[in-house]
């Protein structure tokens, strides 16, 4: 065998390796609770339905005008969020959760828009959790005029997706017990516009904005996971409700 080709077939050896690992990691994913599983059947209060690409919430009847497209945490499954979306639901918005390959956001940030464009509603919101918030951000920043606001929990803008001069109505959540964010997220407000709403919850933690458990590295909360739904449930649609 040529050395050139015992150096070829090295290289593809270690790429395929390191692809393979690659899978691993992100197959180990954070599956939902039971309480976010038994929010996934339909009944009166909301309608849920399941695409290729969406978990999708919405009320049973009446008019919608407002929708969210949620883009979940890293390696966190889209059903981890179905007891805050079926919530942001019944309160009378349209939620699509986002399922990206391999439950990272990074892949497809602007799957959100190909979901926007096949329901006619005319207020438009993207948000999302920890790297979902960060792609949600960075959809934001490649489509400027798509979204009427922009929801991050536990997330903030990457550098190079700075916003701060676009006419877009931002809200900013996470809990001071946090231990999984790389960044302090008030050290970040400078990439988003100046009347950004942010809300700090005293106890919070990383986790507990889904229902997955416990997430590697994160702090212990000192409110409940139901108590931190509350407080970001109760944010959320008074922000998407004005």
């Amino acid at each position: 065998m040529k050395k050139r080709t015992k150096i070829i077939i090295g290289i593809l050896s270690v790429v395929g390796v390191a692809i393979m690992g690659f899978v691993i990691w992100a197959l180990d994913s954070y599956g939902p609770m039971e309480e976010a599983l038994n929010a996934l059947e339909s009944d009166e209060n909301v309608s849920i339905s399941e695409k290729n690409d969406a978990i999708i919430f919405s009320p049973p009847s009446g008019e919608v005008n407002t929708g969210l497209i949620f883009y979940p945490g890293g390696k966190v499954e889209p059903e981890a969020y179905s007891v805050l979306a079926r919530s942001i639901a019944e309160s009378g918005f349209f939620v699509a959760i986002v399922k990206f390959p391999l439950n990272l956001g990074f892949f497809n940030p602007g799957l959100g828009l190909k979901l926007k464009d096949q329901v006619p509603i005319q207020n438009w919101y993207i948000g999302g959790h920890s790297l979902g918030g960060s792609m949600a951000a960075k959809a934001v920043h490649d489509n400027p005029d798509a979204f009427q606001g922009l929801i991050l929990l536990a997330a903030y803008a990457a550098d190079n997706n700075d916003i701060s001069e676009y006419d877009i109505d931002c809200l900013v959540m996470y809990g001071d017990q946090d231990g999984v964010l790389s960044k302090n997220v008030s050290n970040t407000l400078d990439l988003l516009p100046e009347d950004a709403d942010v809300v700090e919850i005293e106890g919070g933690n990383h986790a507990n904005f889904g229902y997955y458990g416990k997430q590697s590295g994160d702090k212990e909360a000192t409110i409940s996971r139901e108590e931190q739904h509350q407080i970001t449930l109760s944010n959320i649609t008074h922000f998407m409700g004005s």
